[in-house]
């Protein structure tokens, strides 16, 4: 299904499979008009995925998502594929971008990339709001769901993994979360990760002798 949610900004795609081993990805509003039979297939929805055009917002992005692996946003459009997890990342930041544009930024630059910001968290919001919020809502009675376990995974902030042999923390950076959800398939969430190489400090012990007063 293809729903142009602002043309030439943002455009949402979703996939549908039903009825066997194929999809479709005609207007669901056509289908629903000339079939009416969905309900009585095997439907199943896949991954949305946003289109985004806009320059002034692909600026925006690239302004606040400052470490982005296997997030591609050097091109004329960019993609982002549920559950959207660099938006999510970064949604307090692109709220935030709209009052803090660089000083170049003319009052008519600022009024479309602001336009088309809020036109990206509204479908953020419309998609996956509700669950964002009551994951953060367990977060801070200090619980969290498998499902949503990547929310606390934010690619190139600072962990602490124990070594299963060792049992010892090592301090690392997260690279990229993997699986789950993420994937949207039934396997373990698999982080990859950079190692901190962490500069030791060594006690000495220096003697200082005392100048002998007979000497001149």
């Amino acid at each position: 299904m293809t729903t142009n949610a602002a043309p030439g900004v943002i455009e949402v795609l979703t996939k549908w499979h039903w009825g066997g081993n194929f999809g479709r990805t005609r207007p669901m509003e056509s289908i629903e008009q000339k079939y009416n039979f969905l309900d009585t297939l095997v439907s199943r929805k896949g991954a949305l995925r946003f289109l985004i055009y806009s320059s002034k917002l692909i600026n925006a992005l690239r302004a606040v998502i400052d470490y982005y692996p296997g997030q591609d946003l050097l091109g004329d459009v960019v993609e982002f594929n549920e559950p959207f997890i660099f938006l999510v990342h970064h949604w307090d930041k692109l709220e935030q971008y709209k009052t803090n544009h660089p000083p170049q930024h003319t009052a008519e630059y600022q009024k479309e990339c602001n336009e088309h910001i809020d036109l990206l968290l509204g479908l953020l919001d419309k998609y996956v709001g509700p669950e964002v919020r009551r994951e953060k809502h367990r977060h801070d009675q200090g619980v969290a769901t498998f499902e949503y376990l990547w929310m606390l995974f934010k690619p190139g902030e600072r962990l602490f993994v124990k070594d299963r042999v060792s049992k010892t923390l090592n301090s690392c950076l997260l690279d990229r979360i993997k699986g789950g959800v993420v994937d949207r398939k039934e396997k373990p969430y698999h982080l990859s990760t950079w190692d901190i190489i962490r500069i030791l400090r060594q006690r000495r012990a220096h003697e200082m002798e005392e100048p002998s007063r007979n000497k001149p």
